[in-house]
C-alpha cells in the first residue's frame, strides 16, 4: 500500500508533471467564467494597475496570487510567475520607470533548506546580482509562505525582501509570513486586506457598485462630426 508523507512534498524529481494551482479553490463561490476570472480586469475606471509575481512548486503560492487578484477587484491586477519575469525589466514596467504598474507584489514559497522554488531560481539569482539602483523606488511588498516545521522558515521570502530593498525598491508593506501549520491562509488574507487598504479598495468598490464617477477624473466626451462627401477633410 503506497504511503505519502507530508515531508515528501519537498522532493522535486525530474522529469515530472508540475502542479497547476488548485483552480477549484481559486474559483470557490464564484460564478464567473474561467476566462473572465483569469483575464486582466477592465471595469472602465482608471484604477491602479498592479503586478503580482509568484514563486511556486506545488501551486500554493500561485493559488494565493489568483485569490489576491480576485479579492483586489476592481484594481487592474496582472498575475505572472517568476520564471516569466526578468528582474532587469521590473523598473521599466512600473510607473516610476515609465511603465503602467503602480506596485509589484510578490508571493513566494520556500523550497528545501531555505531555497527559492526551483522554477524561480534564475529570477532570484538575477535579482540578487543587480546593482543598488536597478529597482529605484519601485513600490513592492512580499508575502512569504512556508512551514515552521523546518528551520529555514520562509527564508526565500526573507531573501527576496532583502534583495528588493538592496536594489532600491520601496517597501510599501512589511514582510508578511504565513505558516502552513499555523494559520497560513488567514495571514495571506490579512496581507491582501492590507494591500487593499493602501489602494483605497473599499472606496473604489463602492464607486463601481454605485456607478458614481463624481470622485473620479472627468473624461472628455468623444466628439463626432458629420461631413459631406465634398468636404476637404474627407480623403
Amino acid at each position: 500500500m503506497p504511503i505519502w508523507h507530508h515531508e515528501m512534498r519537498d522532493f522535486y524529481v525530474e522529469p515530472q508533471f508540475d502542479y497547476q494551482a488548485e483552480i477549484f479553490a481559486v474559483r470557490k463561490e464564484s460564478n464567473l467564467a474561467e476566462e473572465e476570472l483569469f483575464a486582466t480586469e477592465d471595469c472602465g475606471y482608471d484604477f491602479e494597475n498592479i503586478l503580482i509575481v509568484y514563486a511556486s512548486v506545488t501551486g500554493t503560492a500561485e493559488g494565493y496570487a489568483y485569490c489576491a487578484k480576485k479579492a483586489l477587484r476592481p484594481l487592474k491586477v496582472t498575475v505572472s510567475s517568476c520564471e516569466s519575469i526578468d528582474p532587469k525589466e521590473i523598473l521599466s514596467k512600473c510607473k516610476v520607470g515609465g511603465g503602467s504598474y503602480s506596485a509589484v507584489l510578490f508571493i513566494t514559497s520556500t523550497f528545501g533548506e531555505g531555497m527559492p522554488p526551483p522554477p524561480a531560481e534564475g529570477f532570484f539569482k538575477t535579482l540578487q546580482s543587480l546593482p543598488t539602483s536597478a529597482l529605484a523606488d519601485v513600490p513592492f511588498a512580499v508575502m512569504a509562505i512556508g512551514s515552521s516545521v523546518y528551520p529555514d522558515f520562509c527564508q526565500a521570502g526573507i531573501d527576496l525582501d532583502k534583495a528588493l530593498t538592496k536594489t532600491g525598491g520601496k517597501q510599501i508593506l512589511p514582510l508578511m509570513t504565513g505558516d502552513e501549520v499555523n494559520g497560513q491562509e488567514e495571514a495571506v488574507l490579512q496581507w491582501i486586506e492590507s494591500v487593499g487598504y493602501l489602494f483605497d479598495l473599499q472606496q473604489k468598490q463602492a464607486l463601481v457598485s454605485s456607478g458614481d464617477l463624481s470622485d473620479m477624473e472627468e473624461i472628455d466626451p468623444i466628439k463626432v462630426e458629420l461631413l459631406s462627401p465634398d468636404n476637404d477633410k474627407v480623403c
